[in-house]
């Protein structure tokens, strides 16, 4: 198995959820690259909003730049997470844009909680990056514009380094 930010990514956010307990939370996590919602197997890249709400991961952008005069590179990777929600009025699980901004913060928090040496282990050498620290950065908020319908965008830029040699 090769390094797989997206599923490190989810599962860090059920597993550092704060005061624990994500599976009680009425969300599901939803590997946007695979595509599989994580909570039940499910082949899609999207959720029914009006059962849960939604965490949606992929990869963005990598860039990998040189360093020096060996082999070494300073690796970013950058991932694109998107929260969804639909209001209990509209059908969905939402009851106020607090619940969702408090789904929002929780779900940042869970990733804060490994931005300093993010272990994303992998079977398979080749290729692996080792990280440095990871940051959220860019978040959106498109909520205002679907009414009932709650969404925030946000990135996390890993950056680290990747040393071909010691494969």
């Amino acid at each position: 198995m090769v390094q797989d930010e997206v599923r490190w990514l989810l599962a860090t956010i059920a597993a550092e959820w704060p005061g624990g307990g994500f599976e009680y939370e009425d969300v599901v996590r939803i590997d946007f690259d695979e595509p599989e919602i994580l909570e039940t197997g499910d082949r899609r890249k999207g959720a029914e909003l009006s059962r849960h709400a939604s965490i949606t991961a992929l990869e963005g952008d990598r860039a990998r730049e040189p360093v020096g005069t060996e082999f070494h590179y300073d690796v970013e990777t950058i991932l694109g997470v998107r929260i969804e929600g639909v209001h209990t009025d509209a059908g969905g699980t939402i009851d106020s844009k607090n619940d969702f901004r408090r789904l929002v913060k929780y779900t940042q928090a869970a990733i804060d909680d490994e931005r300093t040496y993010p272990s994303i282990d992998a079977d398979d050498e080749v290729g692996f990056v080792e990280y440095l620290d990871g940051r959220i950065e860019n978040e959106n908020s498109f909520s205002n514009e679907y009414g009932d319908e709650y969404r925030v965008d946000f990135d996390v830029r890993l950056r680290g380094r990747q040393d071909p040699d010691s494969r």
